[in-house]
Protein backbone atom coordinates (compact mmCIF):
# COMPACT_ATOMS: atom_id res chain seq x y z
CA UNK A 1 0.00 0.00 0.00
CA UNK A 2 2.21 2.15 -1.11
CA UNK A 3 1.55 5.72 -3.09
CA UNK A 4 4.06 5.12 -6.19
CA UNK A 5 4.28 8.70 -7.75
CA UNK A 6 2.30 12.09 -8.51
CA UNK A 7 2.32 14.19 -11.45
CA UNK A 8 0.63 17.78 -11.54
CA UNK A 9 -2.30 17.89 -14.41
CA UNK A 10 -3.08 21.35 -14.64
CA UNK A 11 -6.59 20.76 -14.95
CA UNK A 12 -7.69 21.86 -11.91
CA UNK A 13 -9.62 20.13 -9.32
CA UNK A 14 -10.27 16.78 -10.91
CA UNK A 15 -13.69 15.65 -11.71
CA UNK A 16 -12.78 12.46 -14.07
CA UNK A 17 -10.13 9.77 -14.36
CA UNK A 18 -10.36 6.56 -16.17
CA UNK A 19 -7.56 4.10 -16.71
CA UNK A 20 -7.09 2.03 -19.50
CA UNK A 21 -4.27 -0.28 -20.44
CA UNK A 22 -1.48 2.01 -19.77
CA UNK A 23 -3.29 4.97 -19.95
CA UNK A 24 -4.73 7.70 -17.79
CA UNK A 25 -7.51 9.89 -18.94
CA UNK A 26 -8.24 13.00 -17.15
CA UNK A 27 -10.90 15.57 -16.84
CA UNK A 28 -11.06 18.30 -14.52
CA UNK A 29 -12.31 22.22 -14.33
CA UNK A 30 -11.35 22.88 -17.50
CA UNK A 31 -12.34 22.06 -20.87
CA UNK A 32 -9.38 19.90 -21.67
CA UNK A 33 -9.27 16.05 -21.93
CA UNK A 34 -5.51 14.81 -21.28
CA UNK A 35 -4.54 11.20 -22.25
CA UNK A 36 -1.62 10.34 -20.68
CA UNK A 37 1.54 7.63 -21.16
CA UNK A 38 4.06 6.65 -18.52
CA UNK A 39 7.94 7.18 -20.49
CA UNK A 40 10.10 4.91 -18.56
CA UNK A 41 13.07 7.11 -19.96
CA UNK A 42 15.18 4.27 -20.95
CA UNK A 43 13.98 1.68 -18.76
CA UNK A 44 14.69 3.17 -15.53
CA UNK A 45 11.15 3.52 -14.06
CA UNK A 46 12.31 5.92 -10.82
CA UNK A 47 13.76 8.07 -13.73
CA UNK A 48 10.18 8.22 -15.62
CA UNK A 49 7.53 10.12 -15.92
CA UNK A 50 3.69 10.50 -16.84
CA UNK A 51 3.12 12.82 -20.48
CA UNK A 52 0.33 14.20 -22.32
CA UNK A 53 0.11 12.37 -25.67
CA UNK A 54 -3.27 13.82 -26.74
CA UNK A 55 -5.35 16.85 -25.63
CA UNK A 56 -8.87 17.24 -26.97
CA UNK A 57 -10.39 20.78 -26.23
CA UNK A 58 -14.07 21.09 -25.53
CA UNK A 59 -16.62 23.91 -24.97
CA UNK A 60 -16.76 23.30 -20.97
CA UNK A 61 -15.46 21.10 -18.47
CA UNK A 62 -16.64 17.37 -18.84
CA UNK A 63 -19.31 15.86 -16.28
CA UNK A 64 -19.15 12.50 -17.85
CA UNK A 65 -16.77 10.36 -19.92
CA UNK A 66 -16.94 7.07 -21.59
CA UNK A 67 -14.10 5.44 -23.46
CA UNK A 68 -13.42 2.08 -24.92
CA UNK A 69 -11.18 -0.87 -23.30
CA UNK A 70 -8.15 0.75 -24.60
CA UNK A 71 -8.65 4.68 -24.09
CA UNK A 72 -8.59 6.30 -27.60
CA UNK A 73 -11.30 6.08 -28.90
CA UNK A 74 -15.37 7.46 -26.63
CA UNK A 75 -17.86 10.61 -25.86
CA UNK A 76 -17.49 13.27 -22.89
CA UNK A 77 -20.25 15.81 -21.91
CA UNK A 78 -19.60 18.55 -20.54
CA UNK A 79 -21.28 21.35 -18.36
CA UNK A 80 -22.62 23.54 -21.28
CA UNK A 81 -24.87 20.45 -22.24
CA UNK A 82 -23.20 19.44 -25.08
CA UNK A 83 -21.78 16.07 -26.30
CA UNK A 84 -18.73 15.23 -28.25
CA UNK A 85 -17.67 11.91 -29.66
CA UNK A 86 -13.74 11.73 -28.76
CA UNK A 87 -12.09 10.16 -32.09
CA UNK A 88 -9.12 7.87 -32.50
CA UNK A 89 -5.44 8.96 -33.71
CA UNK A 90 -4.86 12.37 -34.10
CA UNK A 91 -8.72 12.96 -34.75
CA UNK A 92 -10.12 16.27 -33.50
CA UNK A 93 -13.24 15.97 -30.91
CA UNK A 94 -16.60 16.08 -32.93
CA UNK A 95 -19.79 17.51 -31.39
CA UNK A 96 -23.03 15.25 -31.58
CA UNK A 97 -25.85 17.70 -32.27
CA UNK A 98 -29.72 16.97 -31.34
CA UNK A 99 -31.42 14.61 -29.28
CA UNK A 100 -31.44 16.09 -25.83
CA UNK A 101 -33.97 18.80 -24.70
CA UNK A 102 -32.55 18.96 -21.22
CA UNK A 103 -29.06 18.58 -20.01
CA UNK A 104 -26.90 15.18 -20.23
CA UNK A 105 -26.05 13.33 -16.30
CA UNK A 106 -24.09 10.54 -17.99
CA UNK A 107 -22.62 8.88 -21.30
CA UNK A 108 -22.23 5.41 -22.42
CA UNK A 109 -20.16 4.42 -25.36
CA UNK A 110 -20.76 0.40 -26.59
CA UNK A 111 -18.10 -2.46 -26.45
CA UNK A 112 -18.92 -2.75 -30.30
CA UNK A 113 -17.16 0.85 -30.35
CA UNK A 114 -20.66 1.65 -32.52
CA UNK A 115 -23.27 3.25 -30.34
CA UNK A 116 -23.33 6.06 -27.93
CA UNK A 117 -25.95 6.22 -25.52
CA UNK A 118 -26.73 9.59 -23.23
CA UNK A 119 -29.42 10.05 -20.23
CA UNK A 120 -30.45 13.27 -19.20
CA UNK A 121 -32.23 14.95 -16.50
CA UNK A 122 -35.72 14.90 -17.62
CA UNK A 123 -35.37 11.09 -18.03
CA UNK A 124 -34.83 10.61 -21.51
CA UNK A 125 -32.30 7.86 -23.42
CA UNK A 126 -31.36 8.65 -26.44
CA UNK A 127 -28.94 6.87 -28.68
CA UNK A 128 -26.60 7.90 -31.59
CA UNK A 129 -24.51 5.52 -34.13
CA UNK A 130 -21.04 6.45 -33.65
CA UNK A 131 -20.18 6.65 -37.77
CA UNK A 132 -21.59 9.68 -38.99
CA UNK A 133 -22.72 10.74 -35.27
CA UNK A 134 -26.55 9.99 -36.65
CA UNK A 135 -29.33 10.01 -33.93
CA UNK A 136 -30.86 6.74 -33.97
CA UNK A 137 -33.40 6.22 -31.41
CA UNK A 138 -34.82 8.38 -28.21
CA UNK A 139 -36.83 6.71 -25.29
CA UNK A 140 -38.81 9.17 -23.49
CA UNK A 141 -38.79 10.33 -19.82
CA UNK A 142 -40.84 7.95 -17.03
CA UNK A 143 -41.07 10.97 -15.15
CA UNK A 144 -37.62 10.76 -12.81
CA UNK A 145 -34.47 11.82 -13.97
CA UNK A 146 -31.58 9.34 -15.47
CA UNK A 147 -28.92 9.31 -13.24
CA UNK A 148 -26.37 6.58 -15.13
CA UNK A 149 -26.97 4.19 -18.27
CA UNK A 150 -24.77 1.58 -19.40
CA UNK A 151 -24.73 -0.80 -22.40
CA UNK A 152 -24.86 -4.37 -21.67
CA UNK A 153 -21.94 -6.65 -22.54
CA UNK A 154 -21.37 -8.13 -26.11
CA UNK A 155 -22.37 -11.32 -26.55
CA UNK A 156 -22.01 -11.34 -30.65
CA UNK A 157 -19.94 -9.64 -33.24
CA UNK A 158 -22.73 -6.94 -33.95
CA UNK A 159 -22.37 -5.38 -30.43
CA UNK A 160 -25.03 -4.45 -27.39
CA UNK A 161 -28.22 -2.96 -28.32
CA UNK A 162 -29.45 -3.52 -24.97
CA UNK A 163 -29.13 -0.62 -22.10
CA UNK A 164 -29.39 -0.31 -18.76
CA UNK A 165 -30.79 3.42 -17.30
CA UNK A 166 -30.66 4.14 -13.59
CA UNK A 167 -33.04 6.68 -12.44
CA UNK A 168 -33.75 9.20 -9.68
CA UNK A 169 -36.48 6.95 -8.08
CA UNK A 170 -34.26 4.39 -7.66
CA UNK A 171 -35.66 1.79 -10.48
CA UNK A 172 -33.14 0.47 -13.12
CA UNK A 173 -35.33 0.26 -16.91
CA UNK A 174 -33.94 -2.21 -19.30
CA UNK A 175 -34.09 -0.61 -22.90
CA UNK A 176 -33.59 -2.64 -26.19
Amino acid sequence: NVCTGTWQTSQGELSIIRCRGDRVITCGNTPHVRVWEFSANGGAVDAGKWQVVRELNLDGPAHSLSIDADGLEGVAATRRGSIWHLGGGSAPPARIGGGNASPVVHLAYSDSGHLIASCTVDGAVNVWAVRGMQHLRSFESSGAGCNCIAFAPSTGGSGSRTISAGYADGVIRQLD
